[in-house]
């Protein structure tokens, strides 16, 4: 079984449990990273807010992944202004999923409203399997341990 752990992260906390998803898993990890990075948290409010409501497709760098390459694809992203984040959405595009068992993350500071809903919808278009969901608040700033613990947990229920 070969895992791909693709994800997007602004402050460190999706990359903080994406890691260690992908270490349990032995996943490829691909990080996606914009083109024109938004460098301060009052600007990701703002100007980020505004890309996710209006679902902007932010540049992103390429990151030589090829789906078919995985049996099974996590997605990992912050949530921002309720959906999940701009440079998620332009890999998406990109990478075009299809027919693929997926799994999805999302961190968030305690507000997610529908941004897990909106990700599956948009993901099952593609005639995609969303094989597991999970949300997790802060796992950087809010008991870190713990937070791995969950994240590992949730890895090894994937194999």
């Amino acid at each position: 079984m070969k895992f791909a752990v693709v994800y997007y992260s602004f402050d460190g906390n999706t990359e903080f449990v994406a890691d260690e998803i992908a270490k349990v898993l032995k996943a490829d990890k691909f990080v996606i990273k914009t083109k024109n990075e938004i460098s301060n948290t009052i600007m990701k409010y703002a100007w980020g807010g505004k890309q996710a409501l209006m679902k902007k497709l932010p540049e992103i760098d390429d990151l030589n992944f090829n789906p078919e390459n995985y049996n099974k694809i996590i997605l990992a992203s912050p949530v921002w202004a309720w959906t999940f984040s701009p440079a998620m959405r332009s890999f998406m595009q990109k990478h075009s999923l299809k027919n693929k068992e997926i799994a999805l993350l999302l961190c968030h500071g305690g507000g997610p409203g529908k941004a897990m809903e909106r990700w599956v919808t948009e993901l099952e278009k593609g005639g995609n399997l969303i094989i597991a969901k999970k949300e997790m608040i802060d796992p950087l700033k809010n008991q870190p341990a713990r937070s791995l613990l969950v994240a590992t947990g949730w890895a090894e229920d994937l194999m």
